[in-house]
């Protein structure tokens, strides 16, 4: 994150001008680590089956979180604000941060495969439930964006590799996809070091409402996947690789899409910044404190 807070602080480059990076990080790089991470995914046997039942958890998950955040949400304040802490409370940044940061410790492994399944499952919620609660309208959601979203689309096709083995065939796509891939991590925390010029930590960690909304995104979700999880190892097999890209993943800051939906379906777009941010800060911290902790368990 060094070099691009730098990069502005140094007046070499505008804060503003981190939107044609995010767009390449968005539209390159991470639909190539989403295709060579699951073209590379083993999808035979128990592991395939893992990775489905990581899928449908997560899901049943975001659909308990919908409902159960409501009594907070309801004290948020008025209706903008609830749905901008709602959408805040459910969705977290696991595709922008959560896959370079688990690619860039755990390189490509069963942890990464977690994350990837957990964050193509945000995708499309964020662009299906995530539409509704600021909308209130099932008319917006728009399905065909959601097909032609860059990181579905690299699932999408690294399954399709994936069963037809490409790769033996014409290796070449694999080389040119793993060059690509590789840019996601140092220009998402590039760019993430560029945003934190922007932050003023007087106005960000401001108001009760932050903290609410950092402390359930941030401690409260982890520890309570990684207890559900943990618990439920007693009783059937779950891998730990399975507990630990679920507890990273739901780990992440806010996702960066609450302002622009928050803009567009006219929610309280302050408050979204406001939670993106200052989750976003203060989650270097808590994210390594897990990291720490699930080391020292597993």
């Amino acid at each position: 994150m060094l070099p691009g807070y730098l990069l502005v602080k140094l007046k070499i480059i505008k804060s503003t001008e981190s939107a044609p990076l995010s767009k390449l990080l968005v539209n390159v790089g991470m639909p190539a680590l989403v295709f060579i991470s699951t073209a590379n995914m083993d999808l035979g046997g128990a592991n395939s089956l893992n990775l489905i039942l990581v899928a449908l958890f997560s899901l049943v998950y975001y659909f308990v979180i919908y409902f159960a955040c409501n009594p907070i949400v309801k004290k948020m304040g008025e209706d903008n604000e609830q749905k901008s802490a709602k959408y805040c409370l459910m969705f977290q940044n696991a595709g922008f941060l959560g896959i370079p940061l688990v690619q860039a410790v755990f390189g490509p492994s069963l942890v990464l495969d977690t994350v990837v399944v957990i964050n193509i499952v945000n995708c499309i919620l964020t662009n299906t439930m995530g539409v509704y609660i600021f909308s209130r309208d099932k008319n917006t959601i728009n399905f065909k964006k959601l097909l032609l979203n860059p990181a579905i689309i690299g699932f999408l096709l690294g399954i399709i590799v994936n069963l037809t083995n490409a790769f033996a065939y014409v290796p070449e796509i694999q080389l040119f996809a793993t060059h690509l891939s590789g840019i996601v991590t140092p220009l998402a925390m590039t760019i993430v070091g560029i945003k934190f010029t922007e932050v003023s930590f007087k106005r960000v960690f401001t108001g009760v409402k932050t903290y609410v909304v950092m402390f359930i995104k941030l401690i409260v979700h982890p520890l309570l996947i990684f207890t559900i999880l943990f618990v439920a190892s007693k009783f059937i097999e779950i891998p730990s690789y399975i507990i630990i890209g679920s507890v990273i993943s739901f780990a992440m800051p806010t996702s960066s899409s609450a302002t622009t939906y928050a803009d567009n379906f006219k929610g309280d777009t302050d408050g979204a910044v406001k939670y993106t941010l200052s989750s976003t800060v203060v989650s270097a911290i808590t994210i390594s404190l897990i990291y720490y902790l699930l080391n020292v368990i597993f």
